[in-house]
């Protein structure tokens, strides 16, 4: 019994849809695939009969369909036949060859070399979860297939563990397509000092495959998890991929035919330091179109990238990817070598480790889109050394040190750093996309500076990188959060006098731009006091100038922050001339401190004064210490000055502070005069910031991979709820802590980046983080491992970039080496050593100025060092890239092509010119208008289609610029303009034509699709004087008003339109045309118009001579009734046409043998005229020729050349008659008895006696 699966297809007057499952065995399908072509054409059922009829028809690849016709119901079944399928246990390695089978294996297992060769198409390998262990004494492959297609391989834990092996897969699979590698655990080993090249699974042109939900797992060098050769439409997701080796990668794909890849929600961790070189995802050598999508990648290594494009690949998206780098001198996303047109959008970057980069575009890296990036990096969130026209906005680029962005400062590397400013949302939540964010963790990046006077979140000023590469647009960050305020002195509702010091609190994430004072009363409308712009913020109010009626005053204080959002706090004071009166107050923190913990101490100072209006001096004064530690009211001694009347004097109190949490905490001054009785003022407040919580930190690391003499970056984040103050980095190398120097830091939270020279050795590190009231915390011990040798020098070419041509004949060549120092540099120029450099310092850019002749160079940088080799001391040297370089300062020679001195009667002219060298850019210069750039067609051709001329003279020059940025213009060229009088007219088809209008979607009008729907309508343009047709103009079409269309005039003059008829009304129908030439001209358009006739021709059919079951029997003659009608605008009439053909066919369309029958006369028999438009056609039916009759027609004036119309019955049944037995007679009724019979097509025949 085999299994199979149908999608059965219910189609009903309701057309009602099932799906169900339908198992049987396969005897019961009939007919063959030579039976029924799959494209035969379904029966209609039109009758109803309790007759049934069906047909089975099987179709290349398997599909299979059942037709069923019962009364009243139409019903078909369809579905895939599937092979059958055979499960096999196996339970050792071995070649699978049984196509469709699923491989089942029960136990894990082990093998010398390859464990499972694949030898057929088809099959699956469900390890359900056991162990492949391979090559463990030679080296092989776990699973391996050449040339075979459609493999499962699922559940299988694939591991090859021995470090010796080499080129040892886990899954090896060439030449072949549409595979499946689902939930598999695999890893492999490999030796970490030579190449290993030991992969995951290794796909060789191997296409359209599914790699999911897999664990990969690489160690050793130059291994990758998941490696792609000329390997495309893949779909890669949702795999757990990571790898220790060096030089190893997670996915890379390699090669033109690993185009079309689709690399999404993988997680990709590159860990420990021996990844140097390696990465997360490796795109080369010509991959064009692959998609990389919500990937999460991790890089710990040092010198490693997260992803990185080499060599000419193209058109490929990188989108929503999360890339974290935690290695030294690592980079995010490395384009090199001709990568153009690729899309890196929506990507969140993290770079922050020492000499760590966002973006690194070098090598003719061009025309690429950077779009809404988020990049936080320790060095350069974006450098281009060597890339031109790359489109690169709305980016946050945000650097922990100065080295932000760097940009290439030659001419011929420009990049385009902002788009239009366009009102919409940008990423740093701005109303306006334009630039790019520019940012520096100590907040002074550009955009974090600039001014925005105007709100538009755009800077007022141009980001200036260098001479070529600007951000016009550059984005500021905008806050629509109001800022927070609290006029805290004095309290509310207390009795002032004389000058009053306001005292308010105010902050903002954007900053406080002011602090405006105001106040008002029953008779005065809020009114400005005075506005602080500095923290703390006070106003001094002269109360002697203000009422002391009873109402008082209403003050608010209001806070503005950056963005002109703002907030206010309101108190309501009352003037009473006769209590003392209080200057100023101040709180004194420890020295070096603004803000205090429990157990230290401050000192609260005020100074006061007695009302002149009492003039009694001052008694006493008092603090209320219930905030700061728990006692109430406490008397101050006086500091300074004098009780006496009229006499300033300032009081102080040394306060310890035992209050227990941290903030602000408050202490309100009572101050009593001498007069009897006391006047006391009251409702100044001390404001006291407390601060009883130590620093937090996170993200203690350091740089992976130290050598001895080279310098380390330890790191870490710390913060504090009111204000950080210092830290110490402490070390211990030899037994004992040892401190460095204590460092200032700031804010509430910063970045730490701690940097010193390190030596071989094992040591431990940690920081001491304190804040400023002197709560510090101690973080975990870290472990840093300095090893022996140097590392090998790196050394960068700068510029001139490779291939660059230049007329310049002074060069300046540029490099910058890293990782190590050396002795020496040298400049090699022509295979020639031209100069050398000593003791470069690495990470500086250094140069060689150079006179150069016209002509090719070549150049390379090499460096050199002494080296210990055992007890030998060696000079090693060490070397760069070789570029090459042209020098040509010789300008290009310009010919014109076109326009030639001469009369033109177009507008539209073609420019064209040709150059004797290589153009970068050429231009024409008309009527001495400004430069408009010409296009390159080729090396030496420039053309430019230009429009708008006028009539008149015209003068013309062109220039150029070569590769080498040489210059050259041509003399002045004289043509002028002058345009004809042209007329239209349309010449097809003719005023009142009729035209047949031909619906084959109307029953009856052209059921058979014989009359065109559409005509062209044609008109020809010409010159008015001399009666010359004319090219190039736009030709406007018309239908009854209702615009058609344009078309242009052709070589001869003429333009066409297409009409399309079938769906028009009959009746007259107007169509026009007009035209526009040389549309910058004022001149009157002339215009053609025609009326068409639109009329239909409908031929109703019907069969007659039909038994009562609505059919035929087996001999019976058919009977073909033709009514043929014109339908004008003026009404339906009869209608005669010069020929008529009827075909009767079975349901297959097979004719009849002499079916055919013609009007007026036919080589077989001839149709019948009965009236004006009605006409009878016959034919004589027969059951072996099929069950079903049906008949075409078709209607012509013009002996079938053209066609008036066709019509098409729908079939009728043909069966043989046989008869059932009478039936009794009925009882009498009314004198009159009957009885009945049947026939097998469904029909009943009645007899009636006396």
């Amino acid at each position: 019994m085999k299994n199979k699966f149908f999608i059965f297809l219910i189609i009903s007057a309701l057309f009602l849809f099932a799906i169900i499952y339908y198992s049987e065995s396969a005897s019961s399908f009939t007919g063959t695939t030579s039976s029924y072509t799959a494209n035969s054409k379904a029966d209609i059922v039109t009758s109803q009969s309790s007759n049934s009829s069906s047909f089975t028809q099987r179709f290349i690849g398997g599909i299979q369909a059942v037709a069923s016709y019962f009364s009243n119901l139409f019903t078909g079944r369809f579905g895939v036949l599937e092979d059958s399928t055979t499960n096999t246990i196996i339970s050792q390695c071995t070649n699978l060859t049984s196509g469709n089978t699923i491989y089942i294996l029960n136990t894990s297992v082990n093998s010398s070399g390859t464990c499972f060769n694949i030898l057929v198409n088809s099959i699956t390998l469900d390890c359900n979860g056991t162990n492949i262990n391979y090559s463990q004494t030679a080296n092989g492959y776990g699973i391996a297939s050449n040339g075979y297609n459609n493999t499962v391989i699922k559940n299988c834990n694939i591991s090859q563990g021995s470090n010796t092996r080499t080129n040892s897969y886990s899954i090896y699979f060439q030449n072949g397509m549409n595979s499946t590698f689902s939930n598999n655990r695999i890893i492999t080993y490999g030796s970490t000092s030579s190449s290993a090249r030991n992969y995951n699974i290794f796909l060789v042109n191997y296409r359209n495959n599914t790699l999911s939900g897999n664990i990969f797992n690489t160690h050793g060098r130059d291994s990758y998890s998941v490696y792609l050769s000329n390997s495309g439409n893949n779909t890669i997701y949702a795999n757990n991929i990571s790898t220790t080796a060096t030089g190893g990668y997670g996915i890379h794909l390699l090669g033109g035919g690993s185009s079309g890849n689709n690399l999404t929600l993988n997680n990709i961790t590159v860990y420990g330091s021996t990844t140097t070189a390696g990465g997360g995802i490796f795109i080369s050598t010509n991959v064009f179109y692959t998609n990389v999508a919500n990937n999460n990648i991790t890089v710990n290594g040092s010198s490693s990238y997260g992803i990185y494009l080499l060599s000419g690949s193209k058109f490929n998206n990188l989108s929503r990817n999360t890339v974290s780098l935690l290695g030294t001198s690592s980079e995010a996303i490395r384009m090199h070598s001709g990568i153009s047109n690729t899309s890196i959008i929506d990507n969140n970057i993290t770079a922050t480790a020492t000499g760590s980069l966002g973006f690194d575009l070098t090598s003719n890296t061009n025309e690429n889109k950077i779009i809404n990036n988020t990049v936080a990096s320790n060095s350069y969130s974006l450098r281009i050394i060597s890339g031109n026209n790359n489109f690169i906005y709305n980016n946050i680029f945000n650097s922990t040190t100065n080295n932000l962005v760097s940009m290439s400062s030659v001419s011929s590397y420009v990049n385009k750093l902002n788009t239009t400013k366009t009102a919409t949302t940008n990423i740093v939540n701005g109303n306006n996309i334009g630039g790019n964010y520019w940012a520096k963790s100590s907040g002074t990046g550009f955009s974090q500076t600039c001014t925005d006077a105007n709100l538009d979140g755009i800077c007022d000023s141009t980001y200036v990188l260098n001479a070529f590469n600007r951000d016009y647009l550059p984005l500021v960050r905008t806050d629509a959060t109001a800022p927070s305020i609290n006029l805290f002195s004095p309290i509310n509702a207390s009795f002032v006098n004389g000058l009053v010091i306001l005292r308010a609190n105010a902050s903002d994430a954007s900053g406080i731009n002011n602090v405006t004072f105001q106040y008002k009363n029953s008779t005065v409308v809020y009114t400005t006091l005075c506005v602080d712009t500095n923290s703390p913020y006070t106003c001094n109010w002269n109360t002697f100038a203000f009422s002391n009626s009873s109402e008082g005053y209403v003050i608010r204080a209001i806070a503005y922050d950056g963005q002109s959002n703002s907030a206010e706090d309101v108190k309501h004071y009352f003037i009473d001339r006769t209590i003392p009166i209080i200057h100023d107050m101040s709180v004194i923190y420890p020295s070096g401190q603004e803000s205090v913990k429990s157990g230290q101490n401050v000192t609260l100072s005020v100074t006061v004064t007695d009302s002149p209006n009492i003039s009694a001096g001052i008694d006493y004064v008092q603090a209320n210490l219930t905030k700061l530690n728990s006692t109430d009211m406490t008397n101050i001694s006086i500091y300074s000055g004098s009780k006496a009347p009229l006499q300033n004097s300032t009081w102080r109190l040394n306060v310890s502070i035992t209050a227990g949490t941290t903030g602000t905490a408050t202490s309100e001054v009572s101050v009593f005069d001498a007069a009897s009785p006391s006047h006391n003022s009251k409702g100044g407040l001390w404001q006291v910031i407390i601060d009883n919580t130590a620093p937090t930190y996170s993200g203690l690391s350091s740089s992976n991979q130290i050598y001895n003499n080279t310098i380390a970056s330890f790191v870490v984040s710390a913060a504090d709820t009111i204000a950080l103050d210092h830290y110490i980095f402490t070390q211990n190398s030899t037994g004992s802590w040892v401190n460095d120097t204590n460092v200032l830091i700031n804010g509430t939270s910063y970045f730490i980046e701690h940097n010193k020279i390190v030596y071989t050795g094992n040591f431990s590190y940690r920081f001491y983080i304190y804040d400023d009231a002197g709560n510090f915390v101690q973080t975990d011990i870290g472990s840093i491992e300095v090893l022996g040798p140097a590392p090998i020098p790196a050394i960068y070419l700068v510029s001139p970039s490779d291939g660059i041509i230049s007329n310049n004949n002074s060069v300046n060549f540029t490099y910058y080496y890293t990782s190590a120092v050396v002795d020496n540099c040298t400049l090699n120029l022509d295979s020639i050593s031209n100069e050398t450099m000593t003791s470069p310092a690495n990470d500086s850019v250094f140069g060689f100025s150079k006179n150069l002749t016209d002509g090719n160079h070549f150049w390379h940088v090499s460096c050199m060092r002494i080296e210990q080799e055992g007890d030998v001391n060696i000079t090693a040297e060490y070397f760069s890239e070789t570029r090459s370089l042209d020098i040509d300062t010789i300008a290009p020679l310009i010919s014109i092509v076109s326009p030639e001195n001469t009369t033109y009667n177009s507008s539209i002219l073609d420019f064209n010119i040709t150059i004797n060298d290589d153009p970068s850019q050429c231009s024409f210069s008309i009527n001495n208008a400004a430069n408009t750039t010409m296009s390159l067609l080729n090396l030496t051709y420039a053309y430019y289609l230009y429009s708008g001329l006028v009539e008149q003279s015209h003068n013309i020059t062109f220039t150029c610029n070569d590769t080498a940025n040489n210059y050259n213009a041509t003399q002045i060229r004289y043509f002028s303009i002058n345009f004809p009088d042209l007329i239209v007219n349309i010449t097809s088809p003719i005023n009142l034509q009729d035209i047949i209008r031909g619906n084959d979607a109307v029953a009856g009008e052209d059921d058979l699709g014989l009359v065109p729907n559409s005509i062209n309508i044609t008109a020809r343009i010409y010159d008015n004087e001399t009666g010359n047709n004319i090219t190039g103009v736009t030709c406007h079409f018309y239908d009854n008003v209702s615009y058609l269309g344009d078309s242009f005039t052709n070589s001869t003059g003429y333009c066409i339109m297409n009409y399309t008829k079938s769906s028009k009304g009959v009746g007259k129908n107007s169509v026009m045309v007009n035209y526009t030439y040389l549309a910058d001209i004022t001149r009157a358009t002339n215009i053609s118009q025609v009326n068409l006739s639109i009329i239909r021709y409908v031929t109703p059919v019907a069969m007659t001579n039909l038994r009562s079951f609505g059919g035929y029997f087996d001999g019976d003659v058919s009977i073909l009734r033709i009514n043929i009608t014109k339908i004008n605008e003026t009404g339906t009439y009869f209608y005669d046409p010069q020929n008529i053909s009827a075909n009767a066919t079975n349901a297959a369309q097979q004719p009849y043998t002499g079916g055919a029958s013609y009007y007026p006369n036919g080589s077989t028999k001839n149709i019948t005229y009965i009236s004006q438009g009605q006409f009878s056609a016959n034919q004589t039916v027969n059951t072996s020729f099929g069950s079903f009759i049906r008949w075409e027609v078709t209607v012509s004036d013009n002996n079938f050349a053209s066609y008036l119309g066709s019509a098409v019955h729908a079939d009728k049944s043909v069966c043989t008659p046989s008869y059932s037995e009478w039936s009794a007679w009925s009882a009498c009724s009314a004198g009159t008895q009957t009885r009945s019979r049947t026939d097998g097509c469904g029909g009943t025949e009645v007899q009636t006696q006396s």
